[in-house]
């Protein structure tokens, strides 16, 4: 008897809610009639105060997170101590749903998919000049990427995957933060799932997809990079990822 009596008193508070604002019927068959106010979806399914993936930047006097702004999710930063909060405008209609910053502190790196299509890019903006558009990275058609390293020793460059060789496969690249260079590092030959690199950035193994079943990890022995099958497991004991930031 609780679920029917709790349902009733909720549908009682919300018929309630919806009379407190009533207008009049357009409809002739409701001439004359009051009808409770129209509820904007967006009241139903945004929740304006949410905010998450908070980030200190590397240097310790900048905090970023993810938060909404006129109806879209984008980066928030301020000065940790300090009051003035600035927001970054996408550079492509949208939300932006994550976001890391480089190690010199005052660019930032962010991932947004184009118009909803799920295929992510990966932008540059500079916190100095949070009005500048920022660039795409990876400015291919039809592609996805990925952060996969920001290499805390090597501030310009940083290691990404994406898939504009093969549609069906994630090659590892570094790219160059100033020049917008991209330099190969790994081609997937098919059945990568993803790479496992050092702290300086250096690449030393790889977990390949073998069956449906199974997965294998490989190691790139330096310096001839030759590699080494060292493990075989089952499906569950490592996450398909195509980026650490992901």
């Amino acid at each position: 008897m609780k679920r029917p009596l709790y349902s009733g008193l909720l549908f009682m508070i919300f018929a309630l809610l919806l009379n407190g604002c009533a207008t009049t019927a357009n409809h002739p068959t409701l001439k004359g009639s009051q009808l409770p106010a129209l509820i904007p979806l967006r009241h139903l399914v945004v929740n304006r105060e949410t905010s998450f993936n908070y980030r200190i930047s590397p240097d310790g006097l900048k905090l970023g997170w993810i938060a909404v702004k006129a109806e879209i999710l984008t980066v928030h930063f301020k000065q940790i101590g300090g009051d003035k909060v600035t927001t970054l405008s996408p550079t492509v209609p949208g939300s932006i749903f994550g976001f890391v910053w480089t190690p010199d502190s005052q660019r930032l790196l962010y991932w947004q998919d184009q118009s909803g299509n799920e295929n992510d890019h990966i932008y540059l903006a500079d916190s100095d000049h949070p009005d500048q558009p920022a660039v795409d990275l990876t400015a291919f058609e039809n592609i996805r990427a990925g952060i996969h390293q920001i290499v805390r020793t090597d501030p310009d460059n940083v290691l990404i995957t994406h898939n504009n060789r093969d549609k069906t496969a994630y090659d590892l690249y570094q790219i160059n933060l100033k020049t917008r260079k991209l330099t190969m590092l790994a081609q997937n030959p098919g059945g990568v799932l993803f790479w496992l690199t050092e702290d300086e950035g250096n690449l030393r193994a790889r977990v390949r997809k073998n069956d449906e079943e199974t997965r294998i990890f490989e190691i790139f022995n330096s310096p001839e990079k030759q590699l080494e099958s060292i493990d075989a497991f089952g499906f569950g004991r490592f996450s398909n990822g195509i980026g650490l930031y992901r």
